[in-house]
């Protein structure tokens, strides 16, 4: 092996640890980096994501709790039913800074938390089967106005998977049982609302 081969190997292996331990190549991707050597003309290296399916999935089912934000933007996000990393990932800039009492300084703190793990907001991740397993244990209340929630609630339906294990006949007929038109909509309009918005998630009814 020529001097300048093994110069080039070895160059190659310490720039692709730097890049893995500094999370320098976004989920999914690849990126191309040029390394001069003097009098010897130019290689490209190519750096890889060398982050598994099954790793992302794992970070992205981990409680926010694991992130280690202050306590302003942990209970906020526990107010609002952002439970796990992945909700939190899948979210835009201006869902963040609608939540009440939420602004740019925790949103700096969350973007913070999340680059740590080569993460960041508004990313589009598919859900994987270990956050599919904990959306369909989480609380139908995410998903619904708060009236609509205590009638499902009533009828037994109290998480997603309860849901999904019913006939949209069953689920109406749930929702038709207190009076869900006072929040200004009628029953069917907010069967539809409710699937629509766990369908964003991920889970298919």
């Amino acid at each position: 092996m020529k001097p300048t081969d093994k110069l080039i190997q070895e160059a190659t292996k310490l720039l692709e640890d730097w890049a893995k331990k500094n999370n320098f190549v976004p989920k999914g991707k690849r990126m191309k980096v040029t390394i001069e050597i003097m009098d010897s003309g130019s290689v490209s290296v190519e750096l890889k994501d060398k982050t598994t399916e099954s790793n992302i999935d794992s970070i992205l089912a981990r409680p926010i709790k694991t992130l280690d934000l202050s306590a302003r933007p942990a209970n906020i996000f526990k107010n609002a039913y952002i439970e796990i990393i992945g909700d939190l990932v899948r979210q835009t800039e201006w869902d963040l800074l609608k939540l009440r009492n939420f602004g740019r300084k925790a949103l700096r703190e969350a973007n913070l938390a999340l680059r740590k793990l080569g993460l960041a907001i508004e990313m589009d991740i598919p859900v994987g089967p270990l956050e599919s397993e904990i959306l369909l244990k989480g609380s139908i209340r995410r998903y619904t106005s708060l009236e609509s929630a205590l009638s499902l609630e009533a009828a037994g339906i109290m998480s997603v998977c309860d849901l999904v294990m019913k006939k949209e006949g069953e689920i109406i007929h749930a929702l038709s049982r207190r009076n869900v038109s006072g929040t200004g909509m009628n029953t069917q309009e907010a069967f539809r609302r409710m699937m629509a918005s766990i369908a964003r998630r991920g889970v298919r009814y």
